[in-house]
């Protein structure tokens, strides 16, 4: 569902048209509709939707000794147990490279140049960032505050990674880059408050766009944790 709300976004609109069939020329698709389709992207990456209610992780045992983990189970960071916090990440990964897509952005890009009702990259970069942050209450909650904070390292390290692409579009890479920068000064100026998980992270995030900054060549995006394989599954490649 995810695959087909982003198509949305920086999509266009066509048909196969052949001379005097009266067709539409192809087009974007509409602002009002890749702004819902967007919209509807960012709400997956809210800390509500990702977390795993206690109650479900409690039916979800360790798989038993002798059981090998399939495509089907979630990738852990924990051993043998079900990791709620890596199949948040799972989720949160795929999001982002469906709206961080090397073709997507260069055509919203193009887009908002043809008209200034399409979104631009900034406000994009923008409202991604701020769907990761987590509220007052969300911060006192701490798995809300640690997934908001999974989130965030996710964004950046998707944003480095547009940046530093050289076979993108280099006004995407700007776009991008720039959006580092202003993180780098809010950060700075942002004093470390909160508890020692929120301060690590906060410094954590200082380090990484320093690094960026001084050597951004050698950025590679950080392993996710994998999202377990949907159907069709067992069909021999016959979907490939």
């Amino acid at each position: 569902q995810a695959a087909a709300v982003a198509k949305m976004i920086g999509g266009i609109e066509y048909s196969y048209k052949v001379k005097g069939d009266q067709q539409k020329a192809h087009q974007a698709v509409a602002p009002k509709t890749q702004k819902q389709a967007f919209d509807l992207l960012l709400s997956t990456l809210e800390p509500r939707f990702l977390a795993v209610p206690e109650s479900i992780v409690k039916l979800i045992p360790p798989a038993p000794i002798g059981y090998s983990k399939g495509r089907e189970y979630f990738a852990s960071h924990t051993g043998r147990g079900f990791d709620p916090m890596a199949a948040a990440e799972s989720s949160i990964e795929h999001s982002l490279r469906l709206i961080f897509s090397p073709q997507r952005l260069p055509r919203l890009y193009q887009q908002n140049l043809a008209d200034a009702k399409q979104m631009n990259l900034g406000d994009l970069f923008d409202q991604l960032w701020e769907a990761g942050e987590a509220s007052e209450f969300e911060e006192r909650q701490g798995n809300l505050g640690a997934l908001s904070q999974l989130t965030q390292k996710r964004i950046l390290a998707h944003l480095k990674n547009t940046a530093s692409n050289k076979d993108i579009s280099q006004a995407v890479s700007a776009a991008a880059y720039r959006k580092i920068r202003q993180l780098e000064v809010f950060l700075t100026q942002k004093p470390l408050t909160g508890n020692s998980n929120k301060r690590a992270h906060t410094q954590y995030l200082q380090e990484q766009i320093r690094q960026f900054r001084v050597s951004p060549s050698e950025f590679s995006i950080p392993a996710a944790a994998r999202i377990p394989d949907g159907s069709p599954i067992g069909c021999n490649g016959m979907h490939d």
